[in-house]
């Protein structure tokens, strides 16, 4: 009993210097590093400070007023830019510690944004389409997150977002990703590719790949042709990938480089298709020719189209018989013979005289 008391206590206390170990291994935050609560509330005004500047219309250039916003975080929070520089370097070689404290300040900065309406420098603080509803022709269907953060490290550098079709989507539908990408960098980012990925009820997969440049709006539309028009989607897939330190060696950028690029009112727009302005169905022969003539036609709806002048047939010549015909005669009670002497009215007194006989 003795003995395994004894063992118990051994094992305890093996366990207990392994523990300590693990602890005592931990890296310390070196000295002059700002802290991850001092770094998401710098972050947040760094933010700020980049939509205000890209909100500026006057005479300086945006780099001018990037720069001269960010100084006056710095000077706000009482931090000197070589101290910002060296805390950016060392959380980035830090990943799992910069992951947190950038997705604290999407959280904040999207708490700002519904409190007060305006949250990135002028812009619409809940982005381009925040305004649009789920429902409708033309909704915002997106409602997952809102923000998030890529960086150049193979666990940050990737972002998938999946939507699943409703019921009310239909054949022939158009779709728009779109995000609002800032930078948290001291150099130049690597360049972001998106993509945007289309399936379809048949198995058709569709996708559209573009390029996210630093600090300004993103936008990668898709709209249906002819076959495609007639079958409904059933699933929209944005990716968005940064390429990690390893595979940008060859451009010069090291791992000494503090990067991170900030996506924020990330949104999914679905536009269904306007219906037809006819009924008629057109036959697949119809030449570009009869489709002007038919838009001549619809601009022209509504007026008063004159008659066209009817054809009057050329009068024929009369036959002889048919003039004849067409003479007024007399009644028979007013014809009378030729030759016929019209009876002498007799007067009073006179006695007619008689043929002398010779």
């Amino acid at each position: 009993m003795m003995k395994a008391t004894r063992q118990t206590l051994r094992m305890m206390m093996v366990t207990g210097a392994m523990l300590l170990a693990i602890v005592s291994c931990k890296p310390k935050r070196p000295s002059g590093i700002l802290s991850p609560t001092q770094m998401e509330e710098l972050l947040v005004d760094y933010h700020l400070a980049q939509g205000m500047a890209e909100a500026y219309s006057g005479t300086q250039s945006m780099e001018e007023m990037r720069y001269i916003y960010i100084r006056a975080a710095l000077k706000k929070h009482n931090i000197e830019e070589a101290v910002f520089d060296s805390s950016m370097i060392y959380y980035s070689a830090n990943s799992e510690q910069f992951a947190v404290i950038c997705a604290h300040v999407c959280d904040k900065v999207e708490a700002l944004g519904g409190n007060a309406g305006t949250g990135n420098g002028g812009h619409d603080a809940m982005g381009k389409y925040a305004r649009l509803t789920t429902q409708g022709d033309t909704a915002n269907v997106w409602t997952g997150m809102r923000h998030t953060v890529l960086m150049p490290d193979i666990l940050h550098n990737l972002l998938v977002l999946n939507w699943e079709a409703d019921t009310a989507t239909h054949a022939g539908d158009s779709f728009t990703w779109y995000c609002n990408s800032q930078k948290i960098a001291q150099g130049n980012l690597p360049d972001v590719c998106v993509q945007l990925i289309l399936h379809y009820e048949n198995d058709t997969v569709v996708s559209v790949t573009s390029h996210m440049l630093g600090n300004r709006e993103t936008e990668i539309s898709y709209s249906p042709t002819p076959p495609l028009d007639s079958i409904k989607p059933t699933s929209v897939t944005a990716m968005v990938f940064m390429p990690t330190h390893e595979q940008t060696a060859g451009d010069g950028q090291g791992k000494n480089m503090a990067e991170a690029l900030l996506l924020q009112d990330i949104s999914l727009v679905r536009m269904h298709r306007k219906p037809a302005a006819d009924s008629e169905v057109k036959s697949p022969g119809e030449t570009s020719a009869d489709s002007a003539k038919s838009r001549e036609g619809d601009s022209t709806a509504g007026a008063a189209i004159p008659a066209s002048p009817q054809r009057v047939p050329l009068k024929q010549r009369p036959e002889p018989l048919q003039l004849h015909e067409a003479r007024p005669h007399a009644t028979t009670g007013q014809m009378r013979k030729e030759n016929e002497m019209p009876p002498a009215s007799p007067r009073s007194g006179m006695v007619p005289r008689r043929k002398a006989r010779h």
